[in-house]
C-alpha cells in the first residue's frame, strides 16, 4: 500500500475481474476471465473509517475503470478503503471492494514513513509523485455453475483453495444427487397414477352380492 500527500488529485486505475468454478464431469475447473464494465450503472467511493467520499469516474473501458479523487474533496488522512458499486440500490446490485487500496498523510515527509498502519515500500525522501496514481487489481466470485443452469455462490476467502474445489464438487454431486431423486420420484408418482387408472377400469362394473364399486370423490 502506498502513502500519498492529501490535497492532490490522485488518480485510480482499476481492473475487475471474474471467478467461477465450473464442473466439467468429475473435475472442477477454475475460470478467471475480463469483467466487461462498459454500460453499466456504477459508483465509486473512497472509504476511511466512517467517512464515505465519492470519487468521479472519468472512464471505463472493458473490465478497466479509470477514476479521479479530486484533491479539493481529501478533507480526511488515514488509509482508504475503495468501494465500486453496480446498480446502487436497484435490483441486480453488486459491490466490490479493495481494502487498503492506498493512504493519505499530512506531509509529504510522511509518504516513506513506515509504521504498523501501512506497509509500504520505504524510499528515499524525494519520492513524491507529481502526478500520483493507485493501480489496483481486484477479482470477484460469481460462484460455482451447476449442470443444468444456476449457480452456488462460494465463499471469495477460499476461491482460490484446492479443498475449496472438492467441497463445491461435493455439494454439486449432492445437488444432482436431489435432483435424481426427484427425477425418480416423478416417474414413482406417474406409473402410481397409470397403475391406478389400470385398477379402476378392472374394478368398474363388477358386482359383489348386489355391490357396485364407484369412484368417491
Amino acid at each position: 500500500m502506498k502513502k500519498f500527500r492529501k490535497g492532490n488529485d490522485l488518480r485510480i486505475v482499476w481492473r475487475i475481474f471474474s471467478h467461477r468454478q465450473e464442473v466439467d464431469g468429475d473435475k472442477v475447473i477454475e475460470i478467471t476471465e475480463a469483467y466487461n464494465l462498459e454500460g453499466k450503472d456504477l459508483s465509486l467511493k473512497a472509504v476511511t473509517s466512517s467517512r464515505k467520499v465519492p470519487i468521479t469516474i472519468l472512464s471505463v473501458v472493458g473490465n478497466d475503470i479509470t477514476a479521479v479523487y479530486y484533491g479539493k474533496d481529501q478533507k480526511y488522512s488515514g488509509t482508504y478503503t475503495i468501494i465500486l458499486v453496480e446498480n446502487d440500490g436497484k435490483e441486480g446490485m453488486f459491490t466490490i471492494d479493495e481494502s487498503r487500496a492506498f493512504a493519505l498523510v499530512e506531509e509529504s515527509s510522511q509518504i516513506n514513513d513506515c509504521d504498523n498502519d501501512c506497509c509500504c515500500q520505504c524510499g528515499d525522501d524525494d519520492d513524491f509523485e507529481i502526478n500520483p496514481v493507485v493501480e489496483l487489481s481486484s477479482t470477484m466470485d460469481i460462484g460455482l455453475s451447476i449442470p443444468g443452469g444456476g449457480s452456488i455462490a462460494i465463499d471469495s476467502a477460499l476461491s482460490n483453495t484446492s479443498e475449496n474445489a472438492v467441497q463445491n464438487k461435493v455439494v454439486t454431486n449432492a445437488i444432482n444427487e436431489v435432483r435424481g431423486i426427484a427425477e425418480g420420484a416423478k416417474t414413482t408418482a406417474e406409473q402410481a397414477s397409470q397403475d391406478v387408472d389400470a385398477l379402476e377400469e378392472q374394478v368398474e362394473g363388477i358386482s359383489l352380492g348386489g355391490f357396485v364399486w364407484q369412484e368417491q370423490s
